[in-house]
């Protein structure tokens, strides 16, 4: 009959006793493959640990050359702010004293950079007519360093001590504290000395940008 059509169409191994068709053990297998089903992670391209010598250098390269892009970017800002920094640490009282409290080499070289450039284009100017005549310039206007009234030479002195020296109000240990001055700052000596109570010896001495105090003899060396 129809049954045994349809028996004749099932595996004998899922058939048994008690289930002819084989629905029993399809549930079964079912189930079980229902329980074991794992869902498939979704793949994704993961680069390969290994290092790379050119991508490395290019890191590194960018990340040097970000204070130039920086500079580049602001050139403008920056040049300006420059040009009014040294207008007013070369051109102003206030700053050139900054400068020399700062570093006084830096104000030594400054200065004879800029009495240099006058002197140069003072003379270029007097030697045109046209020049002279637009910005009022004789030749007579170039004079040398004058001379002391007295005919002797200026005196020159050089600070020795390595943690610089104090410039004071009074040729006293106690007194009032002016500059410090560091090492290799040059003084210009005013022939005046004297010694303290406890024997030191004290110098009168000048600042290049016009300071004048006493200042112990035996950290200064005439140069």
């Amino acid at each position: 009959g129809l049954g045994d059509v349809y028996k004749s169409q099932i595996p004998k191994s899922r058939m048994f006793k008690g289930d002819p068709l084989g629905f029993v053990g399809k549930a079964k297998q079912r189930l079980l493959s229902a329980r074991q089903y794992k869902p498939r992670r979704s793949k994704s391209y993961h680069v390969p640990a290994s290092f790379n010598l050119k991508r490395f250098l290019k890191t590194v390269w960018h990340f040097l050359m970000i204070p130039f892009r920086v500079v580049y970017h602001y050139k403008v800002v920056i040049l300006i702010t420059l040009t009014v920094l040294y207008g007013l640490f070369s051109f102003t009282e206030a700053g050139k004293a900054f400068l020399f409290r700062l570093n006084p080499q830096a104000y030594y070289l400054n200065t004879s950079f800029l009495a240099h450039t006058e002197i140069y284009f003072t003379n270029v100017i007097s030697q045109s007519k046209t020049l002279s005549a637009v910005f009022r310039v004789s030749p007579s206007s170039v004079t040398p360093t004058a001379a002391p009234a007295n005919g002797a030479a200026v005196k020159r002195m050089v600070v020795t001590a390595s943690k610089g020296l104090y410039l004071r109000s009074a040729p006293m240990a106690d007194s009032k504290k002016l500059i410090l001055m560091k090492p290799d700052t040059r003084v210009e000596y005013l022939n005046e000395k004297t010694q303290d109570r406890d024997g030191v010896l004290w110098y009168k001495v000048k600042l290049a940008e016009g300071t004048v105090g006493w200042a112990n003899a035996s950290w200064l060396k005439e140069v």
